[in-house]
């Protein structure tokens, strides 16, 4: 039993290493996000495709288990999703957990990722980030994730689709307009395109835009918008939003650890609002 958890090219061909081949050359089963794209890529490799399942967002809880019987019954299963890495913004989770928990083999197969390549390709702090995935459809959701922002001492790093990117930016921009990032199109492709600019910058650049395509990776450092001491009236205020999202009292004191307030005081506030 060995569920391999694999990591495919997210443009370029030539990032698929011989590693890849050879696995997805010797598995029985293949669970795929989309089965199209999954056949098409041994298409492109040249070589022969297995069977070929389908597993999503909305379904995955339930084929989990189908693929779960294949491994017990001695079948070597490949977790592909459309490109990139399972797991990573991508479905997947569930399947490996569900792995796990049977004392399924997991074995990763590394490879491409949109997230690291906009980390290494940024020229930003890299040393502490956080990835939030895709960003909330909404103007008014939006402005409550980036409020939280403010309180990580690093980088943060999210996706966007063409649509929404520069909704996206003008809506950061009336939180972060100096802060420095990086955005990240069609990467590996051939119309790649890796630019750095602040915020305000990049939104006046994506507006001039006459067409936006593709998917985007953003990369942006907000060190310079770390608050180092916190009034009482903002440390309550954000400990009493965090509690109304249920948020942990162990994980309140954590997100604040920046405020410049004691862990001790943090923590008598946080039960005090509980």
């Amino acid at each position: 039993m060995e569920l391999f958890v694999v990591a495919t090219p997210i443009g370029n061909l030539g990032d698929a290493s011989e590693r890849l081949r050879a696995c997805l050359e010797q598995v029985d089963v293949v669970a795929a996000e989309d089965t199209r794209r999954a056949h098409h890529l041994y298409e492109c490799l040249k070589i022969k495709a297995p069977k070929i399942i389908n597993y999503f967002d909305h379904n995955e809880a339930v084929s989990s288990e189908g693929i779960i019987q294949l491994l017990k019954q001695g079948k070597k299963v490949a977790l592909v999703s459309d490109a990139g890495t399972p797991c990573i913004s991508d479905p997947g989770y569930r399947v490996v957990a569900a792995a796990h928990a049977a004392g399924v083999k997991v074995t990763p197969i590394p490879g491409p990722s949109a997230l690291i390549t906009i980390i290494q390709s940024s020229g930003l702090p890299s040393d502490c980030f956080t990835f939030v995935g895709f960003l909330p459809r909404t103007s008014e959701a939006r402005a409550k994730e980036f409020a939280k922002w403010k309180n990580f001492p690093g980088s943060v790093v999210f996706f966007e689709t063409a649509p929404r990117i520069l909704d996206a930016f003008e809506d950061l921009r009336n939180q972060f307009p100096d802060a420095l990032c990086a955005l990240g199109r069609e990467l590996t492709k051939m119309h790649e395109e890796i630019v750095q600019k602040t915020v305000s910058e990049m939104t006046t650049w994506l507006g001039a835009r006459e067409t936006l395509k593709g998917e985007f990776a953003v990369m942006i450092d907000l060190r310079s918008y770390r608050k180092t001491t916190w009034s009482e009236e903002e440390v309550d205020s954000e400990i009493q939003r965090l509690v109304s999202e249920e948020v942990s009292t162990k994980d309140i004191v954590s997100q604040l650890e920046t405020s410049g307030w004691a862990k001790d005081q943090i923590y008598k506030k946080a039960l005090k609002f509980k």
